[in-house]
């Protein structure tokens, strides 16, 4: 299960809005990845999730280049 924040839509710049949590960061976030009818002032709840495959397969990249730098030395 993820985990979360809220986060305000603060104002549109060019392509994507500027959002702030509520410790006061701003994150740029391209329209295509908000929802339908998104407008200032429309509070959001980001969640985050562990993507395993992807960790893994990064882990796996890693594991190979160390073994390869450990080759050469």
């Amino acid at each position: 299960m993820g985990t979360g924040l809220a986060a305000v839509v603060d104002r549109w710049e060019g392509d994507g809005a500027v959002i702030r949590t509520t410790d006061g960061q701003e994150l740029f976030i391209h329209k295509s990845q908000l929802p339908t009818g998104t407008r200032e002032g429309v509070v959001l709840q980001i969640t985050f999730t562990a993507n395993k495959s992807a960790t893994d397969k990064r882990n796996k990249v890693a594991r190979h280049l160390l073994s390869n730098i450990k080759g050469k030395i």
